[in-house]
């Protein structure tokens, strides 16, 4: 169940006090939404790390679109309820990075268009794709994580070596490149990363 759905109820379950003339209390009602919010996100973080750890074990790979759903699905089932499907509205997303301002992700209704092109015109170019992939951003959440698995496990299937404890250290700072990659066209931060990952970026920018 999404926190969104679980606040819907709380919410309704207090109303539903005032039928016998009771109410709760202000500070009451947003405690229990505070600490359900966090434990609703610690139980998606601890979920969604058993399942992409789950997910790099398995060898499979396909490189398209319709394995990259697949993943985000696998991924967020029973956590999203969108899990697995192409998000169905238009968004923006304040940066921290862009001093408040967001990226310009593709239009929902040309993420299936865009997704294929730059699947078709794909020229080795590892890095530009997958920040092109982020930045079509085509599930309402989970695009960076589930970006990142697939470049992790195509990276793989390509023989690569890769040094994933920079994933444990610094995914905050690999998103925030991909912002600035997007936004600003500036990707110094995306190049550190990539060599710290033991990639030679010069190979696929």
């Amino acid at each position: 169940m999404s926190f969104a759905k679980a606040e819907e109820i709380w919410k309704a379950a207090a109303g539903l006090q005032a039928v016998d003339g009771l109410y709760v209390s202000e500070s009451f009602l947003h405690t229990l939404v505070e600490e359900r919010r966090a434990e609703c996100f610690s139980l998606e973080a601890d979920q969604v790390s058993c399942r992409i750890a789950e997910e790099l074990m398995d060898e499979r790979f396909e490189f398209s679109p319709s394995f990259l759903q697949e993943i985000h699905g696998r991924l967020f089932q029973d956590v999203m309820e969108d899990a697995g499907s192409f998000r169905k509205k238009n968004i923006m997303k304040k940066e921290d990075v862009l001093h408040g301002e967001s990226v310009i992700y593709v239009p929902w209704d040309l993420i299936e268009e865009s997704l294929q092109y730059d699947f078709d015109r794909f020229d080795d170019h590892v890095m530009s794709f997958t920040a092109g992939i982020w930045q079509i951003h085509p599930f309402a959440e989970g695009n960076t994580r589930t970006a990142a698995v697939f470049l992790i496990k195509w990276l793989w299937q390509k023989n690569h070596c890769l040094n994933l404890s920079v994933f444990e250290r610094e995914s905050l700072f690999f998103r925030n490149a991909l912002v600035k990659a997007n936004a600003i066209g500036d990707w110094e931060d995306l190049r550190w990363f990539c060599h710290q990952l033991d990639i030679c970026f010069s190979d696929f920018e």
